[in-house]
């Protein structure tokens, strides 16, 4: 897919996506809570799945989900040379995969950087293959602003707005809570001020999309 056929759409276009994803999924508030994005991710990818894990770092998550999940087949992405990877770059990677990680990653790019990932990501996807994408919850403010190399924040509903318009249909949206029961148990309690502040205790936001067969 070469992204230059496909430049940054403008706001217009994506009205209609976002609408679309509200009538799906709902306000932020009724979007699915988990408690830990490890268990939510290894929950979609399929046994014996192809798996790509770009901007994998040290490759710390990526070998926790394959210690999960052992009969996947691992494969890892990043730019960075002085980190083992099996792909340093997107454009040496020939092969197609089941399952396409980009964990904590988008929102340290300009939207229209962000933009042609994406394109590049949904063109490695085997058909029927998912995309997993996390980022930062918007709506708590301080997993972004307070996070150096943070650039473009990505709501749920702007992030599943993007990925619908490079082709693949969102199925499952989530926002991941994170940390352990004491956490838990606060942000119950607490929860109808974080409402009404229109807050969120929620770390992370994480969207599941398919490319169709």
């Amino acid at each position: 897919m070469e992204t230059g056929s496909h430049p940054y759409p403008n706001e217009n276009d994506f009205r209609g996506p976002c609408d679309e994803i509200h009538r799906r999924f709902g306000p932020y508030w009724k979007v699915p809570l988990h408690s830990s994005i490890l268990d939510f991710v290894v929950s979609e990818i399929p046994p014996n799945a192809r798996v790509l894990d770009v901007g994998a770092g040290p490759r710390g998550f990526g070998e926790k989900v394959t210690a999960r999940h052992g009969s996947i087949t691992y494969r890892s992405m990043d730019t960075d040379t002085s980190t083992f990877q099996d792909y340093h770059c997107l454009s040496e990677i020939e092969e197609k995969f089941d399952v396409v990680m980009l964990m904590e990653v988008i929102e340290h790019l300009p939207r229209e950087a962000a933009w042609d990932l994406l394109l590049s990501l949904a063109d490695l996807l085997a058909p029927g293959g998912k995309l997993i994408v996390s980022t930062p919850n918007t709506l708590n403010p301080a997993r972004f602003l307070c996070y150096v190399g943070h650039v473009t924040p990505f709501a749920y509903d702007w992030l599943a707005a993007h990925i619908e318009l490079v082709g693949l249909k969102v199925e499952r949206i989530a926002r991941i809570l994170g940390g352990g029961l004491t956490r838990r148990i606060c942000a119950h309690l607490c929860y109808p001020i974080w409402r009404t502040l229109n807050l969120d205790p929620a770390i992370q936001v994480v969207v599941v999309a398919r490319r169709p067969d």
